[in-house]
């Protein structure tokens, strides 16, 4: 049986390099190596493709390293690679075949002007460069990582936040399902007792993650002290241009009566009767409640998109503000993917149960 080695040399540079090797299907061991714009590829098939199918991307090995190769790089950089020529190298025994394909074959939805100023860490890219397309498309951790950098490519307002609104939606669903997991583990529901875990569930003990961790409700602290909100709220005020510390403490005051407001269709019902008697921090609102009123409100089609809007609505500063908001909180969890297990006592886990019931 005939074997053929691939050598597939992506720009023409000989850089410092990061190793990798992983499995595709039938096709062990292989061997990609990436630099700074530069990236390198070695493989061993028994079956032969030609320029043509490299062109067309029928060699799977091939397309799904080029993919990974992309996506690694940006983890790894922060920034887009810029492609130049992809120089391939056919070994069978003594014969060698060589040719150059200098046409993109992937497109990306970052520019090449996209930079991103947080470090990522490597079990992350180990998990990119780890699985196939497939499991990595439905991973939540990389889903997050993902939105996230997509909405810092962003200008508009709108889109920034419905990419932002995505990384921490992935984020918060995943840390939940491994909490929920982990007191399953703890006290032992039974089947039939087992909480479902919906959205509403997700926030809230996503919240009380943000409040100190606490989810036993023993020791839960309020954050009820005007002052501190205050100084909270100005210190927004030069961090962000033409929004006013008033529509601050407009937004405030908008999502506490969201909170509080007993929904028709139930949307904060879940929420509300969990946070009754517990308090909840500002910054609990405006990542999540605040935003999740935006976004299901967009999605459903209950409020129209600012397309078009004055350089002082409330609106457009309320997406700002979010943004800023969910940019700064995000950019510190993102470089913790793919997140560590929780650990919690028995009294929590006994806690996410109530809860959750």
């Amino acid at each position: 049986m005939h074997r053929f080695k691939y050598s597939i040399e992506f720009n023409d540079s000989k850089r410092t390099v990061n190793k990798y090797y992983y499995d595709y299907s039938q096709t062990k061991d292989i061997n990609v190596k990436i630099g700074n714009n530069f990236a390198l590829v070695e493989f061993v098939m028994t079956r032969y493709y030609n320029k043509e199918d490299f062109v067309n991307l029928s060699c799977g090995v091939f397309k799904d390293a080029y993919r990974k190769i992309y996506l690694a790089h940006v983890f790894l950089y922060g920034k887009t690679f810029k492609f130049k020529k992809i120089k391939i190298s056919i070994q069978k025994g003594i014969e060698i075949e060589q040719f150059t394909i200098e046409k993109e074959l992937m497109s990306s939805l970052l520019s090449d002007k996209f930079k991103c100023r947080i470090l990522f860490s490597k079990n992350l890219i180990d998990k990119i460069m780890n699985q196939p397309q497939y499991k990595i498309n439905e991973d939540m951790c990389f889903c997050s990582a993902q939105s996230y950098l997509y909405g810092c490519e962003k200008e508009n307002e709108i889109d920034i936040f419905s990419n932002y609104w995505t990384s921490l939606n992935a984020m918060y669903s995943y840390r939940s399902k491994m909490i929920v997991e982990e007191s399953k583990r703890i006290i032992n529901f039974k089947k039939a007792t087992t909480p479902r875990i919906t959205d509403s569930v997700s926030i809230f003990i996503a919240i009380h993650l943000l409040n100190g961790n606490d989810l036993s409700g023993e020791e839960y602290k309020k954050y009820n002290e005007v002052k501190k909100d205050k100084q909270l709220i100005k210190s927004f005020e030069k961090k962000l241009e033409n929004v006013p510390v008033e529509d601050f403490c407009k937004i405030y005051s908008y999502a506490e009566e969201m909170r509080i407001a007993d929904y028709k269709d139930g949307l904060f019902k879940q929420i509300n009767q969990s946070l009754e008697d517990r308090g909840v921090h500002f910054l609990g609102f405006i990542l999540y409640l605040y935003p999740y009123h935006y976004r299901c409100e967009y999605v459903h089609g209950s409020l129209s998109l600012p397309i078009i809007c004055a350089h002082n609505d409330f609106v457009l500063h309320s997406l700002k503000f979010m943004n800023y908001c969910l940019n700064r909180y995000l950019e510190n969890e993102i470089p913790k993917i793919p997140f560590e297990k929780m650990n919690i006592n028995e009294n929590e886990a006994k806690g996410v149960y109530n809860l959750l019931k």
